[in-house]
């Protein structure tokens, strides 16, 4: 068991990683963001779905409608978070 920890210790301390350990590229950013299709019944509860790019407005519709939602909302997701429809500005950067 010390000797585990000793290596791994030495190995943090070199600055080597497992081959298998994930990490973050900032990179991998999809351009326009993710689509996402909000199904929605008013103060009770919220279904947010990606979704893939090919999905339209009748699509989410329809989908919010089969799980029994009330109404929806469609939103881009992004790097800085997700823009619903309902917050106006520039939200739509991915194609709904």
């Amino acid at each position: 068991m010390r000797t585990a920890l000793g290596l791994s210790s030495c190995l943090m301390l070199f600055g080597i990683q497992a081959a298998d350990a994930q990490q973050y590229t900032p990179y991998s950013t999809i351009w326009g963001g993710v689509k996402v299709c909000s199904a929605v019944v008013p103060g009770n509860w919220r279904n947010d779905l990606p979704v893939p790019r090919a999905w339209t407005q009748a699509i989410c519709n329809a989908w919010a409608k089969t799980i029994g939602a009330s109404g929806q909302n469609y939103a881009c997701l992004e790097d800085g978070g997700i823009h619903y429809d309902f917050q106006g500005g520039n939200w739509n950067s991915c194609g709904w």
